[in-house]
């Protein structure tokens, strides 16, 4: 979260550039003028090396040298998992854990709350077929 920032509060800004997100994507979310949730996500393994944070840090330094920082949330996303129908025996992965995630956001509940019922259904008729 940044403060003090100049820019428009009406417009979502989305910047994707190898040297900024290597892979990804940057962003900057108002949240009220001059404060914005200002972020990136990259795949870890076109980095070279940096850190999510160092490639934040420096997008920051550059398009919004002055403004303060007030807050920090982290995450990742895990993307790697087996395709395979039944990974567990008898288990079946559904909502965040099977990595229902909208690439743009971060955000899962929309995709997990539709997709949870589609991994059921898809179960059952699993095991009517056995």
């Amino acid at each position: 979260m940044l403060q003090g920032i100049d820019f428009n509060p009406d417009a979502i800004y989305l910047q994707f550039s190898n040297a900024i997100a290597p892979g990804g994507y940057a962003w900057i979310f108002p949240k009220a003028v001059g404060v914005a949730n200002v972020g990136l996500g990259l795949v870890a393994l076109k980095t070279n090396g940096r850190n999510a944070r160092e490639y934040l840090d420096a997008w920051i330094a550059r398009r919004f040298p002055n403004g303060a920082r007030t807050g920090y949330t982290v995450g990742g996303v895990h993307r790697a998992y087996d395709d395979q129908e039944d990974v567990c025996g008898r288990c079946h992965d559904r909502g965040d854990a099977a990595h229902m995630i909208n690439p743009l956001s971060g955000g899962g509940i929309v995709n997990a709350d539709e997709g949870g019922p589609a991994r059921s259904r898809g179960a059952a008729a699993a095991i009517l077929r056995r």
